[in-house]
């Protein structure tokens, strides 16, 4: 509601809003939200590594028909409404990518905010990606959601300073995931 009431004042209509989608929570409310204030947003989840697109366009869909039976919310919601783009998180869950490590860099040098390379940066590397694509047309109006996470560049620091230097990543799979004995 205060997304929707701050475009009202300033008179922007919003078409796309893209976050990063993890449990699938956080798409599902907002979805949700967006049918149900009538807003026409398309909410565009970008993963973060922990499942495929169909999986959790499967999960977002479950977690919206939930909502949906609580006698306050009246809303439709269709599987054409739960939007999921897995391409841009690499291989699992907190893998380290290039188009991850520019998402960081640019979102720093450009905005002055510093994003996570889990959550955040699989996001913004998705929407960067997106826009290269053509998916957006010109007068789209796309609203990032910036769901936080900047304690997590830390362990990330080998990689990150590698892009910086223009060097190969030295490496892709934290080692800390299951996957990478």
């Amino acid at each position: 509601m205060e997304l929707v009431s701050q475009a009202v004042e300033r008179g922007i209509k919003i078409d796309y809003l893209v976050h990063a989608t993890g449990s699938g929570g956080t798409q599902a409310g907002l979805i949700t939200g967006a049918r149900a204030l009538n807003t026409g947003i398309k909410i565009v989840g970008i993963t973060t590594g922990g499942r495929h697109g169909e999986r959790q366009a499967e999960r977002v869909l479950g977690l919206v028909e939930k909502t949906m039976e609580f006698p306050w919310v009246d809303a439709k919601v269709t599987e054409d409404d739960v939007i999921v783009f897995d391409e841009y998180a690499g291989d699992g869950y907190g893998f380290m990518t290039e188009g991850k490590a520019e998402a960081i860099k640019v979102v720093a040098e450009e905005e002055g905010l510093f994003i996570d390379p889990v959550y955040t940066a699989s996001a913004m590397a998705g929407l960067m990606g997106l826009c290269r694509e053509g998916f957006f047309k010109a007068d789209d109006n796309t609203v990032f959601l910036h769901t936080g996470g900047a304690v997590a560049l830390y362990p990330y620091r080998a990689p990150l300073k590698a892009h910086a230097m223009g060097e190969k990543l030295p490496w892709t799979i934290p080692e800390w995931s299951p996957v990478a004995t």
